[in-house]
């Protein structure tokens, strides 16, 4: 996981959460949660949380066996350009 910054303003779940976005790239657009949770180096049950918290807000999709990140992913980077 990678880690910025340290002590109670940290909220590890959403630092969890991009590193499982990260983990997703041209060259592994879609991947198993065993995938994700390799790439990420969490657990199989955080790394899953995590995939399906992004599904519940529209960021990624599954098949049930294979995960990947929806263009509404591009948000993220449009809030940023936009500001």
């Amino acid at each position: 996981m990678t880690q910025t910054a340290t002590g109670q303003n940290q909220v590890k779940s959403f630092a969890r959460g991009l590193d499982v976005i990260r983990s997703f790239s041209g060259s592994r657009p879609r991947q198993s949660l065993t995938e994700v949770a390799e790439a990420t180096g969490l657990a199989p049950a955080t790394a899953r949380r995590s995939l399906h918290t992004l599904i519940s807000v529209g960021y990624a999709g599954t098949d049930g066996r294979d995960y990947w990140l929806t263009p509404r992913i591009l948000d993220l980077g449009f809030s940023y350009l936009s500001s």
